[in-house]
């Protein structure tokens, strides 16, 4: 299995599995995905890719910034589809 994390915080947790292989990039950085994938793929074979992402954001409204809630997006949304289309294309 091969992990992803964009969270250094979650390094120990995957450390602690065994035949995992972590690698590092944010789902919201392109640039790090299209670098990323064509390595998995040249030593992997990939069936199955779980994109558990998330930017976790509450509170009323009116109380969140513009920026806050594009990040959100970023990272919820175009983060699956940015991972997705590196390993379909």
């Amino acid at each position: 299995m091969i992990a992803t994390r964009g969270n250094p915080e979650e390094e120990q947790t995957f450390k602690e599995l065994r035949n995992v292989t972590i690698l590092k990039f944010a789902v919201t950085d392109v640039a790090a995905i299209q670098k990323t994938v064509p390595t998995i793929l040249q030593s992997h074979s990939v069936d199955v890719v779980l994109n558990n992402a998330v930017f976790d954001l509450r509170g009323p409204l009116e109380a969140l910034t513009d920026e806050q809630i594009l990040l959100q997006v970023q990272v919820n949304l175009q983060g699956a589809v940015n991972v997705t289309r590196a390993f379909i294309s």
